[in-house]
């Protein structure tokens, strides 16, 4: 079953569409994490333990908008979504806080991608 938070963190897309994603960045604790020096990665897979299909990273794909209060925009590209069918996909974001040796940290895990071919098909 998933969990509840990645309901709330689904992306509905249309094959070929570029799409820019929010991700804002807090501690177990729920503070806002600091992005200065760390690296943001996302990946986007068929299932959970499938082969990456899509990875974004800081610099590539995801660009920090504001460091100090932990927020960030992922971008999938036109050649990124329209390599993918139509269904559901899974994917997640992580952070990797510089150190000896980096800590990588989920920011958000398993939460679904949503894909149609058609701009008024989507799945339930």
């Amino acid at each position: 079953m998933p969990h509840p938070s990645n309901r709330l963190n689904a992306i509905r897309l249309v094959q070929g569409q570029t799409k820019s994603v929010s991700v804002k960045v807090k501690t177990n604790e729920g503070r806002v994490a600091t992005l200065i020096g760390a690296k943001l990665y996302l990946t986007v897979r068929k299932t959970a333990g499938s082969p990456i299909l899509i990875t974004k990273t800081t610099g590539d794909g995801i660009e920090v908008t504001d460091a100090a209060k932990g927020e960030a925009v992922a971008t999938l590209n036109i050649n990124d979504t329209a390599q993918l069918e139509a269904g559901t996909y899974r994917y997640d974001v992580w952070i990797e806080f510089p150190g000896d040796p980096p800590v990588r940290q989920p920011v958000v895990q398993y939460a679904e991608i949503h894909v149609s071919d058609s701009v008024t098909e989507f799945p339930a």
